[in-house]
């Protein structure tokens, strides 16, 4: 896995005192695939899955991104 969603995630969750339940209401991503997401289960990210997530937290596809980049870069390092 290098998408690294489940830091992302996590870290939304986390910034917005979130739980899973309320990214899989907003997303309309199932509760038990938010979980895999999160837990760094999904070998494979799709483009929809990522919109869907990046949408949820209101968040724009340039800004999630660079984030994911800064995360890789960071666990490369």
């Amino acid at each position: 896995m290098n998408h690294n969603i489940d830091k992302y995630i996590s870290d939304k969750i986390f910034e917005l005192k979130w739980q899973d339940k309320q990214l899989s209401e907003i997303s309309g991503i199932s509760k038990g695939q938010v979980s895999k997401l999160k837990n760094g289960s999904v070998s494979r990210l799709s483009a929809q899955t990522f919109y869907l997530v990046v949408k949820a937290f209101n968040d724009s596809i340039n800004n999630a991104t660079r984030m994911l980049i800064q995360i890789r870069t960071a666990l490369q390092e």
